[in-house]
């Protein structure tokens, strides 16, 4: 029965043979929690991706929780990414690192109350990754440092459990002289050799770039890593790609070789605008029918501008957040979207 507790006791006895049992390794008691299921994500294999981009400074991941849809009752989000914590350079030690980002922190460190909800419902967990003002850069890392750095990432997903990274190449500031272990200039095959790095150690794990400055375009030869004699396009190496909402020159899947359309965030949207003009069903039914990947930047109730309950003003088409999210649900899985009410507000 959902909401109880049983025990199993459990005696263990030697019935045959040399070995001896102590008596305080011979019992024990097995507590089971009953649970009800708490639903899932899963729209279907044919279905879009809808992934939250979520200011950690600023709003509470389990706002998630609070969409679903109406029909299935599945969850309406696919997958969370923090956003954002820093790749940051160490003076002292002329070394790299992530996890600096108190938010952030804050967070990973109460993973069973904050991400745990999530994941039991089959969301994903991506960490941000953006650069924090120093000369560390997702695009300008040398070979040794992007090895090094890889490997402090699988750690701290290790640890935290999560389920991937999101790279975000803004944000980084070049020094002169250079400091050793780094390009003296940004570039996507930097950024390529960093991103397969991760890719190899957790081939498991998804690896989500920003379409943006230096990882906007990944076509070049130099994009291609080539690995004991077997060439990865990027489309091998990175799983999702998020096109920036202010993006308004053309974006192509051609900008990343091999990376099938239905894993391409052809468009993304910010709630984090004042006044904003909220999602267009026609890029919604191109999402449906061709790229399956939408990524929400910005999501949060307690927003001066976009508030869950703000009404519309203006003479242009402009909406609540719950109610562009309504129009998401409709377009991309023919239901309307559930809000229950309930707000979580930052605690950190």
């Amino acid at each position: 029965t959902a909401g109880n507790t049983f025990v199993i006791p459990l005696r263990a006895e030697v019935v045959s043979g040399p070995m001896e049992i102590n008596a305080e390794d011979a019992e024990y008691l097995i507590f089971l929690n009953v649970v009800e299921n708490p639903g899932d994500c899963s729209k279907g294999d044919d279905k879009s991706k809808v992934f939250c981009v979520m200011e950690t400074n600023d709003a509470n991941p389990l706002n998630l929780l609070s969409f679903t849809l109406q029909d299935s009752g599945k969850y309406l989000f696919d997958a969370l990414v923090l956003f954002s914590d820093n790749i940051v350079l160490d003076k002292t030690t002329n070394t790299v690192h992530a996890l600096v980002n108190e938010p952030i922190k804050y967070i990973l460190n109460n993973r069973e109350k904050y991400l745990k909800p999530l994941q039991d419902r089959g969301m994903k967990i991506i960490l941000g990754i953006t650069p924090y003002h120093t000369q560390a850069g997702v695009a300008n890392l040398m070979p040794a440092t992007a090895e090094a750095f890889a490997k402090e990432l699988k750690i701290i997903c290790d640890t935290y459990s999560l389920d991937g990274v999101f790279f975000d190449d803004e944000y980084t500031v070049l020094e002169t002289p250079t400091p050793t272990g780094f390009y003296s200039e940004l570039s996507a095959e930097a950024g390529a050799d960093l991103m397969y790095r991760v890719k190899r150690l957790m081939p498991d794990r998804w690896v989500v770039t920003y379409c943006l400055r230096t990882l906007k375009n990944m076509s070049s030869e130099g994009c291609t890593i080539v690995d004991n004699g077997v060439s990865y396009r990027p489309g091998d190496y990175i799983d999702y790609v998020m096109v920036d909402y202010s993006e308004l020159d053309p974006v192509s899947t051609s900008y990343y070789p091999g990376l099938p359309k239905n894993r391409f965030g052809r468009y993304s949207y910010n709630f984090n605008r004042d006044a904003p003009n909220w999602p267009p069903v026609t890029e919604l039914e191109e999402v449906r029918d061709t790229y399956k990947t939408i990524f929400i930047y910005g999501l949060n109730p307690y927003h001066s501008s976009g508030s869950f309950n703000t009404t519309p003003v203006g003479n242009r088409e402009q909406m609540t957040q719950v109610q562009a999210l309504n129009r998401v649900s409709e377009t991309l899985f023919g239901e309307q979207m559930v809000f229950d009410g309930t707000t979580y507000p930052k605690e950190w």
